[in-house]
């Protein structure tokens, strides 16, 4: 084999692998864009459960962190790690009012979030609260 032919060769197998390195990213985009809309709606839902009088009442704030994206399930992020831990603690059951979005900068948490507090903790002030939320900004300095 010729040394021109060698290297069409590997360039070749080159353009083999870095086309499937690109599809496996495709993929695991695709996943993850069908996460963010899963894992909000796992929060939504678990808001809506049965309301005890003498819950312990998590309120999470934030972004992606917050809904757990990245974790093999939504109670497996930061979230529901505590909210377990907590009940683990106390006793109790523990109410999870989760309202961070991916996506989500400081001044969205200002502006969307925050508002939301009051209507959503009428019944019961929250025990704990959790705040995440910055790297959404980092990663858009320019847009700031």
């Amino acid at each position: 084999m010729t040394e021109h032919k060698k290297r069409n060769k590997i360039l070749q197998n080159i353009a083999i692998v870095l086309g499937l390195l690109i599809l496996i990213e495709a993929v695991a985009l695709l996943r993850l864009y069908r996460n963010v809309a899963g894992y909000q709606k796992y929060w939504q839902q678990v808001a809506k459960e049965q309301k005890k009088p003498d819950d312990f009442v998590y309120l999470a704030l934030g972004d992606s962190a917050a809904q757990g994206l990245g974790a093999s399930h939504p109670d497996k992020g930061y979230v529901g790690l505590i909210a377990k831990d907590v009940s683990s603690q106390t006793g109790k059951s523990v109410r999870v009012i989760n309202i961070s979005k991916s996506g989500a900068r400081v001044k969205d948490v200002i502006k969307d979030q925050i508002p939301k507090i009051k209507e959503l903790t009428k019944d019961h002030k929250p025990d704990l609260v959790t705040i995440e939320i910055g790297g959404n900004d980092v990663a858009t300095l320019d847009e700031a």
